[in-house]
């Protein structure tokens, strides 16, 4: 049976906009957003854990270096494409096939996956990204 532990990220800081929405979501806005990362394993490392804590410094440092104080904006917005090209020192941006919750998600469990396989190899694996836009408005992607 899988053993499982999970590390919560955040909040962090970003804008983003639904530039297909009808509605305000259309319209750039910003949210604290959460991130909670399960890890499984089917045996613990030699300290017995599923994965070090301290040891997921770069699951921190692509948050900081990709998402804290940017902008997700989906790669076929071309009125948000404009805007960045306009000015693109004012903006940090993580292009995504859907700038929302479920679309960061996507993008997380790749990109971490890819972190976490690179320190413990097959031993342990994402079993599921939790993303909170705000306290009341959560995804979740489960491996699969």
């Amino acid at each position: 049976m899988p053993l499982t532990c999970s590390k919560t990220f955040g909040p962090i800081p970003i804008a983003h906009r639904q530039h297909r929405h009808p509605g305000r979501c259309r319209l750039v806005h910003g949210h604290g957003w959460t991130v909670r990362v399960t890890f499984g394993c089917e045996r613990p490392d030699p300290n017995g854990f599923v994965v070090d804590f301290g040891g997921l410094r770069a699951f921190d440092d692509w948050l900081d270096e990709n998402l804290d104080h940017g902008i997700l904006l989906s790669r076929e917005d071309e009125a948000g494409r404009a805007m960045v090209e306009a000015a693109p020192e004012l903006f940090k941006v993580t292009w995504l096939g859907v700038a929302s919750c479920e679309g960061l998600a996507a993008e997380l469990m790749r990109v971490f996956g890819e972190l976490l396989h690179a320190s413990e190899g097959d031993r342990a694996w994402i079993e599921r990204i939790d993303v909170w836009e705000d306290d009341a408005n959560r995804v979740t992607l489960t491996r699969g």
